[in-house]
């Protein structure tokens, strides 16, 4: 009976305090963390340098995830990533990387 109890618990980030998972599966990447073309399209018309769109469309879908905008550098790249590759590819050959390091 002791492991039945945890197997009902629900994981930190997906509590009512979600925080950033500190791994994220390929599933969950594209799943959650990929803008659709609805939101590069919005994000295009808007900004102009490639990384302020990158930095806006991952924002956008931690706080939709999350409910909250955490600090950039406090976001795994695995997650910037999805962001930065749909806007690259949005704007071919426009964009630099906003991942650190």
């Amino acid at each position: 009976m002791k492991g039945h109890c945890h197997e009902l618990m629900s994981n930190v980030h997906e509590t009512a305090y979600p925080i950033l998972p500190a791994e994220v599966s390929d599933d969950e990447l594209r799943a959650v963390y990929t803008p659709s073309a609805a939101k590069i399209r919005f994000v295009d018309g808007l900004f102009r340098l490639a990384p302020t769109r990158v930095l806006i469309l991952t924002q956008l879908k931690l706080l939709q995830r999350l409910g909250y905008m955490p600090l950039v550098s406090d976001v795994p790249s695995a997650i910037i990533e999805p962001s930065r590759m749909k806007s690259m590819k949005a704007r071919s050959g426009a964009g630099t990387c906003l991942c650190p390091g």
